[in-house]
Order: structure tokens, then sequence, then C-alpha cells
């Protein structure tokens, strides 16, 4: 019996097929861009906070998972984390009493992410408290 199932190779062009040569080269590539950034982080970002181990059962408790620590704060990762954790700008806004997310970078800029998701948490833990 033949297989009449379509398989991606058949629906891609001659020109658009990667060998898996190129997958593993593209992979390799990968894995160096993160460990480079990883080193960065090591260099550059702090990972001593006193808050950590309250971060991780509160991430539990939430049911999330905290960033890595070799992530750093940026824009884009503040903003895609506020509504993961039912915040949104305008919450910030009044949280931070500041109009933008870079006020937080710039005033903490050895921050990884995990430490301002950290302090979301925090704030999700104190608003449920009685």
């Amino acid at each position: 019996m033949k297989d009449t199932a379509p398989t991606q190779n058949r629906t891609k062009t001659p020109q658009n097929r990667r060998s898996k040569w190129d997958v593993k080269a593209a992979a390799a590539k990968s894995r160096e861009a993160r460990k480079a950034q990883r080193e960065w982080a090591k260099a550059n970002l702090r990972r001593d906070f006193l808050d950590a181990p309250h971060w991780a059962e509160l991430a539990r408790q939430y049911g999330v998972r905290l960033p890595q620590w070799w992530v750093p704060c940026t824009r884009k990762h503040m903003v895609r984390w506020l509504p993961k954790l039912g915040y949104d700008l305008a919450w910030y806004r009044d949280w931070a009493g500041k109009s933008d997310l870079t006020w937080f970078m710039k005033r903490n800029p050895d921050w990884p992410l995990r430490a301002f998701v950290g302090l979301l948490l925090e704030e999700r833990e104190a608003e449920s408290l009685p």
C-alpha cells in the first residue's frame, strides 16, 4: 500500500528545501548565540536577590514559569509579561508612577527580566492579601 499523505518536501520547491546539514548549522548557530547571551548576562546581570526563593514559590503558586536568569529586562519582554500576570500598561503606570517601562530599565540596568517578574508576583500577592 502506497503512502499518499503529502510530506513537507513534496510541497516545497527545491529552492526552499533545507538539507539536514543546513538545519544542523542553524541549530549550532542558535546554540552559540544563546551561550554568548548567557556569558554576557553572567558578567552584566545581577543574580544575588534575597527574594529569589520567594519569587520561585510565588511562580509555582500562580502557575507561572519564571524567565531564565540570563534574559535581560527589555521593554519588549516586560510588555509580554504584564498580561501574563493579569496586568496592563495602565496598571504599570499607576504602580510605578512613571509613564514608560524604560524608566524601570534605566533605574535597574543590571536586573534580569526574572527580577521584574518577581516584583510583579510580589505585587500580585500583596493585592490578594486580606
